[in-house]
């Protein structure tokens, strides 16, 4: 039996130092990806931040409010689970 597998739904976004994104009710398994720059990551109901540099990546595990921070310019890049 084959398999269709759905592609993934990216979103790619572009901060300036300083700049600030907003998610909320995010699903579990939605990963956040540094691609470039420094960014500080916070969750609601987390104690613990996140800095993520290029190439590394958080995976949500629970539902939550995300705050992403540049620390510098940076890009980063948002995937929703299927």
């Amino acid at each position: 039996m084959n398999t269709i597998r759905e592609p993934e739904k990216k979103l790619k976004l572009h901060l300036h130092r300083r700049a600030f994104h907003h998610m909320n009710r995010i699903k579990p398994g939605m990963t956040v990806r540094c691609e470039d720059g420094l960014v500080w990551l916070t969750k609601s109901r987390d104690l613990q931040d996140y800095m993520l540099r290029p190439g590394t990546s958080m995976v949500v595990g629970k539902r939550a409010n995300i705050l992403i921070e540049a620390l510098s310019e940076a890009e980063v890049t948002i995937i929703y689970p299927n």
